[in-house]
């Protein structure tokens, strides 16, 4: 069994003393274990109910297993097979994010705890489905826990009712409904919400009296990321198709036929797939997969060490693949978990060099912690997984240094999506260093390593 570090202790203490908690804790601080822990401390606690995406239910199943608890279940397989596993009542039932959809009474029946891991990514959304039935479910819970590292993954505060109100049991801030928060605080200006004057500081006082926030810089274990964008260019033949698709809406295709828009959707992955040298999923330009190359055989070529290349779509999965042959493996949406945790393994194993992975199926749960070099063929637009595929890398919090190794068409929407990035990532962070500082002056908190 593990022993918690001194922070993972104040963490414990956090958990014990609050029935409605929110752990915003980044990645590699062992969020997992510590409420494994800090519930195996809080007596007559029988059922937990543990909601997870599915990449993170290994992880869960890893840790409990390190600390002898046996009496585990995970309510996969029909609906038939799963009310009887319900039936069991294990005293830590785990259900994917959307296991709700096949077993809704899972949202009255009675739990001493419920968990919701990554709450971000679950609950971000006021109006969809899942968030509407998390927070009209679990009033019978004892305790409640929403824990992700990244609460806002848009530099976007108004991320934070959702996951907040849920903690609390529907309401936050004197609002019991997401709208009543933005009304009250926020005001829209040129099409964005932005917080009114003063109430940036309310809220920010509000995380820091109800969260325990914590990054890695903040206990000493912050891995350096060394972030090298790499440039090429789009020749000229298919950068006047790319202008064209920008400026017209027009999609010109090599058979000489033509498409057009009105959507900027459906502009936008046109030009995401032209910056990647694809046109409808078809490879027409080599401009990236020519430096992805240069990179992996010259200045990586010396080095035996595995590395991750992401992409946002598996048309550039297949293509990367075809380059690379028997020194890589993939995992994408389609392949079965089991296939791709023994993907993992294999590369792990040193079996394979390099790992090819879609950013949407292992941004979370993966340890990719083998690797000190992350390559992205294409950049995810969503802050949150632009946040959790590099930190899939990070491992050992030891680590001297990891490298951050972006391939960007110049004059480009790559271009646009980089600098997007950048700013999300900055901003977010700030505002959860001067929670965590209020939250060290209002409870005295010692955080250290």
């Amino acid at each position: 069994m593990k022993t918690p570090r001194d922070y993972q202790e104040d963490l414990i203490s956090y958990l014990i003393n609050n029935r409605r908690a929110a752990l915003w804790v980044e990645m590699r601080l062992g969020k997992t274990p510590t409420v494994i822990w800090a519930l195996k401390r809080i007596p007559r606690v029988r059922r937990v109910l543990v909601l997870a995406p599915n990449s993170a239910i290994r992880g869960w199943l890893k840790e409990l297993d390190e600390e002898g608890e046996t009496d585990v279940v995970v309510l996969q397989g029909t609906k038939t097979k799963r009310k009887k596993k319900l039936g069991q009542k294990a005293k830590w039932s785990i259900l994917n994010h959307d296991g709700w959809r096949v077993i809704p009474e899972i949202g009255k029946m009675h739990w001493d705890v419920v968990v919701l891991d990554e709450s971000a990514s679950c609950i971000r959304y006021p109006d969809s489905q899942i968030t509407g039935f998390m927070l009209d479910s679990f009033h019978h819970a004892k305790r409640r826990i929403a824990m992700a590292g990244r609460p806002d993954p848009q530099n976007d505060l108004l991320a934070y009712w959702t996951q907040m109100a849920w903690a609390h049991g529907g309401e936050w801030m004197g609002c019991n409904n997401f709208y009543q928060f933005r009304h009250r605080h926020f005001i829209n200006l040129a099409y964005k919400w932005r917080p009114k004057s003063g109430h940036r500081q309310k809220i920010l006082d509000q995380v820091s009296k109800d969260a325990y926030v914590l990054r890695r810089e903040h206990v000493g274990l912050d891995v350096p990321k060394v972030l090298e964008p790499r440039y090429v260019h789009l020749g000229p033949r298919f950068l006047r198709v790319y202008r064209e698709a920008e400026e017209r809406y027009v999609l010109r295709l090599m058979d000489g036929g033509v498409e057009e828009t009105q959507w900027q959707l459906v502009q936008y992955q046109w030009l995401r797939q032209l910056a990647g040298g694809f046109l409808k999923k078809h490879l027409v330009s080599s401009h990236k997969l020519t430096e992805l190359n240069g990179l992996l055989k010259g200045e990586l070529g010396g080095e035996e060490d595995q590395v991750v290349i992401w992409c946002a779509y598996n048309h550039e999965i297949d293509a990367i693949v075809q380059l690379l042959g028997n020194t890589c493996t993939w995992i994408t949406g389609k392949v079965p978990p089991g296939e791709r945790r023994r993907r993992v393994t294999a590369w792990e194993a040193g079996e394979y060099q390099y790992l090819v992975a879609q950013v949407k199926c292992a941004e979370t749960g993966e340890d990719l912690g083998m690797s000190d070099t992350a390559i992205y063929y294409s950049l995810p637009f969503a802050g949150l997984t632009w946040v959790q595929t590099q930190d899939r890398i990070l491992g050992d919090l030891t680590k001297s240094g990891v490298l951050i190794a972006p391939i960007l068409c110049e004059g480009t929407v790559d271009e646009d999506v980089w600098a997007t990035l950048q700013h999300q990532d900055t901003q977010g962070k700030r505002f959860l260093d001067l929670a965590h500082e209020r939250m060290l002056e209002r409870h005295g908190a010692s955080v250290v390593c």
